[in-house]
């Protein structure tokens, strides 16, 4: 057969014969338009569908369901494109296949696993062509996605294993498989070891001092766990924090057992030799102060004398439990009042109608049962039910079956009470929220507690005094323990200075105050020698290697001045009395005390003026004096473990707890870089109003 006379095999499809379409036609202006047509058919559509011609009509036929569409070129592919997303018998799409997928610009949003997109209806790419973009489904990285989410998120790893789940994950991308359980497992430790060495990277590269915290967690089996922190002010001056161990502490827990634990953690990411301080809770300060310092490599501050700190969270709640004893029956009393007047909307609708006879503000202050766990709750409850005392007595006459009525001594003590608590809650609210504030704003706090508890052991009730007497003791351990930590953390506040311990002191102290603020600025002046040894081998002048003796007539490089720089390096002119960087940071006058004021930033801008005391506050007010944070503060049971975590062994519930901060913690942009672990910041928290606190 001649070459130019051959014709392509008929094709039968869906019951129609189609016309065949010629592979090469005699006409060789007829050809080149045909392969000029044949080049244009570019859209993705035409790899599922067959375009043929039916009595001079060009159809479109489905390859995978046979059905037919007119192939009008000036209608486009819009009709193709949505039977392609709807036809029930297109094959899978490979994993390496790639895919469109449509992005509409204002809905696209990010969060720490990456981009997630909506996707809309295959018209609108028409309009927003800009926004079309391919996609390329990868089951390695969706796995990994999915690992992440279950740390993040905490949820139970046997969550791959629910029906309705895996349902789901089908419907939204039928080609991803799901893991199983134990496959998940290895994930998040392949995860949690990428992220553990980044932080290891990281702490490696601090230049300053890291404050260590520990905290004991509990189960509801009864298992201990000790959870290990580091705080420190990075190279742009924010504060960060990072986990560093969650360690199952077997019985007997004892302080030198989670000492152990503690330095081998230490030791693990070598941070030995930058410690500042460490903060452990629930230990008791004599039996810390025993503990072998030798194992923390590296010269401490201060010699070491305040190395070791209490929890403030956990005193503040002690005091506050201790508090809450005293009025235990009168508590109980105004629980069942509350339950038995929140019941129904029918009792709440008469009550705040009796409320409003009375013209209290309902509102302002609503009723609600407090949860015994959390201290501050109950101190909520007892305030509120405070403001509506008078109205109890009226609706007792109501309604008969309301029968439990606080007489007004118990009133009385309750309100007492509460005044002392609203002190407590003022300083753990410092601790509330996901972050630390900088150490600066915890001694005027410190101090307004001390002197409250101080006054009320003189109170004339004998009850309120022997309590109170109770919590000085348990106030002072801490006090001896944290006070000139926090003295010259305030020392560091150009706001503040040696004024505002002067001041505070002349309260506690009385006329012996000036010992103890000469102790502070004695502290003060140790650091200073110190840190400025360190800064002076960390910056030795530079002389130029070509510097050779010249006739002393003026040079151009000024070489002729390397003599000075000689003299101002001599012992000689260092002995000189002159005064030093602290002497005239103390001397200059207070900087005016706003809410909105900025220490770090502060201390980042004068760091040229003043680099040696720019050291010091580095170290200091990256100090934290708590080893939790938000409503742990106020718990009277500490902090427990989620119940989904339960019945994991120990290793990977250190994987799960520990990556589940450095995740979170890179969802925040917190990371000192794109790559980097584990790190939470803040600037200098917000100033809180201490003058308007009072005892």
């Amino acid at each position: 057969m001649n070459e130019a006379n051959e014709q392509s095999v008929p094709v039968t499809l869906d019951g129609y014969t189609l016309a065949p379409t010629p592979v090469s036609v005699r006409n060789p202006q007829v050809a080149e338009s045909w392969e000029s047509r044949k080049r244009k058919l570019t859209s993705p559509v035409w790899d599922h569908f067959v375009k043929c011609t039916i009595d001079g009509i060009e159809y479109a036929f489905c390859e995978h369901c046979g059905a037919k569409y007119k192939a009008i070129s000036k209608n486009g592919t819009r009709v193709l494109l949505k039977h392609m997303k709807k036809c029930f018998n297109k094959p899978l799409e490979e994993p390496s296949q790639t895919s469109l997928n449509f992005t509409r610009k204002d809905e696209k949003r990010k969060d720490g696993f990456g981009d997630l997109s909506c996707d809309w209806e295959f018209e609108k790419a028409h309009k927003e062509e800009d926004n079309l973009h391919s996609f390329r489904f990868n089951q390695e990285v969706s796995q990994q996605t999915l690992a992440n989410a279950i740390v993040v998120d905490q949820y139970p790893l046997s969550m791959v294993e629910f029906v309705g789940f895996q349902n789901f994950c089908a419907s939204l991308q039928p080609c991803f498989k799901m893991p199983s359980r134990d496959e998940i497992k290895r994930d998040i430790r392949s995860i949690h070891n990428v992220k553990k060495a980044n932080v290891y990277e990281v702490l490696e590269k601090v230049q300053s001092r890291i404050a260590i915290t520990s905290d004991i967690w509990t189960s509801d089996q009864r298992k201990d766990y000790l959870s290990i922190s580091a705080h420190y002010l990075d190279e742009s001056w924010i504060l960060r924090k990072c986990d560093l161990r969650f360690i199952y502490v077997p019985v007997p827990c004892t302080t030198e057992t989670l000492w152990n634990h503690l330095t081998a953690s230490l030791s693990e990411f070598n941070v030995g030799e930058k410690i500042s301080t460490i903060t452990m809770a629930n230990c008791s300060h004599s039996g810390m102060k025993d503990l072998d310092l030798k194992m923390i490599e590296g010269e401490l501050l201060l010699d070491g004398k305040f190395v070791h700190m209490q929890c403030g969270a956990h005193i503040i709640s002690l005091l506050a439990q201790d508090c809450l004893s005293l009025v235990e029956k009168v508590t109980e009393k105004i629980r069942e009042t509350v339950g038995f007047w929140t019941a129904s909307p029918s009792r709440e609708e008469v009550f705040a109608e009796v409320a409003s006879q009375l013209r209290i503000p309902h509102i302002k202050k609503k009723l609600c049962i407090d949860d015994t766990t959390q201290w501050h709750s109950t101190y909520s409850m007892l305030e509120a039910s405070i403001t509506y005392k008078e109205m109890f007595t009226r609706l007792k006459d109501i309604n008969s079956l309301y029968t439990i009525v606080p007489s007004e001594e118990e009133w009385d003590l309750v309100s007492d009470i509460c005044k002392k608590l609203k002190l407590l809650y003022g300083f753990a609210e410092l601790y509330r929220g996901p972050k630390h504030v900088t150490s600066n704003n915890y001694f005027p706090m410190m101090c307004f507690v001390r002197e409250g508890i101080a006054k009320w052991v003189t109170s004339s009730n004998e009850t309120i005094s022997r309590m109170a007497w109770n919590m000085f003791r348990k106030l002072e351990e801490y006090w001896n323990s944290v006070h000139i930590v926090l003295a010259i953390a305030a020392v560091l506040d150009p706001r503040y200075k040696l004024c505002l311990v002067e001041y505070f002191f002349m309260i506690i102290y009385g006329t012996k105050s000036s010992p103890e603020v000469e102790r502070v600025r004695k502290a003060c002046y140790q650091l200073f020698h110190k840190y400025r040894l360190r800064f002076r081998m960390n910056s030795e002048p530079v002389f130029p290697s070509h510097c050779e003796e010249t006739d002393g007539s003026f040079q151009g490089s000024g070489d002729s001045l390397d003599g000075y720089d000689q003299f101002i390096k001599s012992e000689t002119y260092d002995k000189r009395p002159r005064w030093s960087e602290l002497s005239q940071y103390l001397a200059e006058p207070l900087l005016p005390r706003t809410r909105d004021f900025d220490v770090l930033g502060w201390w980042m801008e004068n760091g040229d003026k003043y680099p040696i005391l720019q050291l010091i506050a580095r170290d200091f007010l990256a100090i934290p004096i708590s080893c939790t944070t938000s409503d742990p503060a106020f718990s009277a049971l500490g902090r427990v473990l989620p119940k989904q975590y339960r019945k994991l062994k120990p290793d990977m519930l250190e994987t799960l707890m520990c990556t589940n901060n450095w995740l979170r913690n890179e969802m925040e942009g917190d990371s000192l870089n794109a790559d980097s672990g584990s790190v939470c910041s803040t600037r200098d928290g917000d100033d809180s109003d201490w003058e308007t606190q009072g005892a």
